[in-house]
């Protein structure tokens, strides 16, 4: 019969369809997921262990997700000591290099995502937790600024009591769901006689 309004249509999508979901639920398992969502880790209160370098010399480096700071550029980034290469700093104790490259973040919040404007999420690095909800960030080059002088030298741009609510998780560019390895993705075989036959004479 001709398919009616509010009409339910099931389709079979072939034997093949059908065995290699058979094969996938056999094989799937759960440890292939991701262990954390951007969801998740912008509901935390705190921000997730996973998440903090816990090094003031190194970078983070989630493949999947990327952590914004809300940041404005400043008096401070045009400061000389930004201009003076060092690279020996990373040899330097984290209180020398807290005490030459650090500055209050207490400036850049509290920041909520809701009310955020264009451009105002800098690539970021949590650091570590600082007090009560703050932390220590480093934060690094955006984009779609001209490079900085502390970027252009390789200087951590540190920001301490740095507040929570301004950090905010993304899903890295093809990194989201549909690019996760191992789910289950096949071609969808439709029978010829789904189609009327002159949607199929070429001639028309």
């Amino acid at each position: 019969r001709n398919i009616a309004p509010g009409d339910e249509v099931f389709l079979d999508y072939g034997v093949e369809w059908e065995e290699a979901w058979k094969q996938h639920v056999a094989h799937w398992s759960k440890k292939r997921l991701r262990s954390l969502s951007a969801k998740e880790a912008n509901n935390a209160e705190q921000v997730p262990s996973a998440l903090i370098t816990n090094n003031l010399k190194e970078t983070a480096n989630d493949s999947y997700l990327f952590t914004g700071c809300q940041f404005w550029l400043t008096d401070e980034d045009d400061d000389e000591h930004w201009k003076k290469p060092n690279e020996k700093w990373k040899s330097l104790s984290d209180e020398d290099i807290l005490k030459a490259y650090s500055s209050d973040g207490s400036q850049y919040g509290p920041g909520s995502y809701a009310r955020h404007s264009d451009f105002n999420y800098w690539p970021c690095s949590i650091i570590r937790e600082d007090g009560d909800n703050t932390y220590l960030v480093r934060i690094e080059q955006s984009p779609f600024f001209e490079d900085e002088n502390w970027h252009v030298n390789e200087l951590p741009r540190l920001l301490s009591n740095y507040p929570r609510e301004s950090i905010h998780f993304f899903v890295r560019k093809q990194a989201g769901d549909q690019y996760i390895p191992h789910v289950f993705r096949h071609t969808i075989g439709i029978p010829d006689d789904v189609f009327p036959k002159h949607w199929k004479n070429l001639a028309l």
